[in-house]
């Protein structure tokens, strides 16, 4: 954008800035058009039923023509015994999980909290009854949310789902200020990586699960010190 002037001095070039100012507008022009098309295109697909990005849910796979289909041969069935099995009573989110790690189904994980969430996004997900799912959005450059919705093919009926939200409900209150068992020094112990350890009655120890590792210490050891103090101060 430089020219040498009479006297030999770099000055500015008006023509050529100007030409290339011209230039930049248009091509930021023409990506928020090519950005807006493509979001009219992704929502279009959305509307029809078809993958827009990312992967399908456990359950479904993708026709020929990218329709979001229920995987009969493998995965449809799958979901269909997850929520029957809850339905019997006979297993919590986590023994639901071991199942089904057993199975093939789910990786091995020691993290209590990544077992139960991969459960219960299966269970409270209506997109597996026919429901319409919407999901907000945001875009990147102008910082506005955008309501952006889904529909699949059913799985389960409708009456299957509801049973399992009213099951999950009931045992998420009954539970609310239950406890079997009393942790003396629950809350009072970090790792050293600065997360709060966990009691764990499977193990007997306190562990963290921070992700990466897994390091515990005796759950009965810690207690007793908690206890012998506690009974200490009180007297």
């Amino acid at each position: 954008t430089l020219r040498k002037s009479d006297n030999g001095e770099w000055i500015e070039d008006e023509l050529t800035t100007l030409l290339l100012s011209m230039l930049a507008y248009g091509a930021q022009m023409e990506m928020k058009t090519k950005k807006a098309r493509f979001k009219t295109v992704k929502d279009s697909m959305r509307a029809q039923g078809k993958l827009a990005e990312g992967r399908v849910p456990l359950g479904y796979k993708l026709d020929a023509n990218k329709y979001v289909i229920p995987d009969e041969e493998y995965s449809a069935p799958i979901i269909r015994s997850i929520f029957n099995d809850y339905l019997t009573g006979e297993y919590s989110i986590t023994k639901l999980h071991e199942r089904y790690v057993m199975k093939g189904v789910f990786t091995v994980t020691n993290m209590v909290a990544t077992q139960k969430r991969r459960i219960y996004a299966i269970l409270t997900n209506p997109a597996y009854c026919g429901e319409r799912v919407g999901s907000k959005q945001t875009n990147k450059k102008t910082g506005k949310k955008y309501e952006s919705s889904v529909q699949y093919p059913p799985i389960i009926d409708k009456a299957t789902f509801e049973k399992t939200q009213e099951m999950l409900h009931a045992k998420k209150i009954g539970t609310k200020g239950e406890s079997k068992h009393v942790y003396y020094a629950k809350g009072l112990i970090k790792c050293h990586c600065g997360h709060s350890m966990i009691p764990k009655s499977s193990t007997v120890r306190y562990q963290c699960e921070s992700y990466g590792h897994s390091f515990g210490i005796s759950l009965n050891v810690i207690d007793s010190i908690t206890w012998l103090h506690a009974q200490g101060w009180y007297t």
